[in-house]
């Protein structure tokens, strides 16, 4: 009887492996994965250093965000329609997650391009970061994001039953992504707008203006913002594990999820509090006050 039975943690391996291959063939992540190389291609040709980490984050993340969402429903009407056991459906969820490794693969291996990206670019186009600082830039907005894309894809289809509910993360995360870095540049000293700006899954530390002659230098730690939105990825899991568990898991899911997520607040609050607390504008001829619109300074 015991050699019929595969172990959990064996199975679930096993599953990771069909759950990688699934994930490698989508044709949405590959759409994703030809995209990112293209444009972390080009972008290198420009002396915006920061801004490509925008490329890995979208096609790999968003993309990747897609494709797991509709691999996770399919596993769900699969189940539905053989009528298997929802602890079958458990285990290909954990597999799934542990599938994720394959777009962190591809984040990483776009951090070190992103990393070495104009190497030789000049000291005020990096403005006060400083190699360590960029690196864990980098690390936050195109590792993990390229790996919690696919965990809130997951996530998301686990709990939005609708039609056409893939649309929803996407637009949530762009529009607070894109409303962070608004409130940041209008009022870049502002403590709310750093608010908005860091609790996002991705956010920018800096912004450079349309001639490329001005690089503005946003508040706070890129090593905490990094720690949180690893905090984020795991909270991912635990709702994605959450839907359909029994109510004991369910209950200890819950507790481990407070516990982490209570941890993840202290690390934004490290991230505003702690770091570059002054926002600056960066030039050829020298250095001056971030107050108010890039482009208008």
């Amino acid at each position: 009887m015991s050699t019929a039975v595969m172990p959990e943690s064996r199975s679930v391996t096993a599953l990771a492996k069909i759950e990688t291959l699934r994930l490698a063939k989508h044709p949405v992540f590959l759409v994703g994965l030809a995209a990112n190389a293209w444009f972390l291609a080009i972008a290198t040709r420009t002396i915006d250093y920061y801004n490509i980490a925008i490329v890995p984050a979208f096609f790999v993340g968003l993309f990747g965000l897609v494709a797991t969402f509709r691999l996770t429903r399919s596993m769900e009407k699969l189940e539905e329609a053989v009528g298997t056991t929802p602890a079958g459906v458990q285990d290909r969820v954990r597999a799934l997650c542990l599938a994720t490794a394959l777009p962190g693969a591809v984040g990483l291996l776009s951090f070190v391009v992103v990393l070495v990206h104009h190497a030789d670019a000049p000291d005020w186009a990096l403005g006060y970061w400083s190699s360590t600082d960029r690196a864990a830039i980098f690390l936050g907005s195109v590792v993990v994001a390229c790996v919690g894309g696919p965990l809130l894809g997951i996530a998301a289809a686990r709990w939005l039953r609708f039609p056409g509910a893939v649309v929803v993360p996407v637009v949530v995360l762009l529009f607070w992504i894109l409303t962070g870095e608004g409130l940041s540049d209008n009022s870049p000293q502002a403590w709310w707008g750093e608010l908005v700006r860091l609790a996002a899954p991705w956010a920018q530390f800096s912004s450079i203006s349309s001639n490329e002659h001005l690089l503005g230098s946003w508040t706070g730690s890129p090593y905490w913002w990094s720690a949180w939105t690893v905090v984020l990825c795991a909270l991912a899991v635990l709702a994605a594990l959450m839907k359909g568990a029994e109510p004991p898991d369910r209950r200890r899911l819950v507790r481990v999820g407070a516990g982490i997520g209570a941890l993840g607040l202290v690390f934004l609050a490290l991230a505003m509090t702690t770091g570059h607390q002054t926002a600056q504008i960066s030039t050829p001829s020298g250095v001056q006050p971030y107050v108010k619109g890039l482009e208008s300074s």
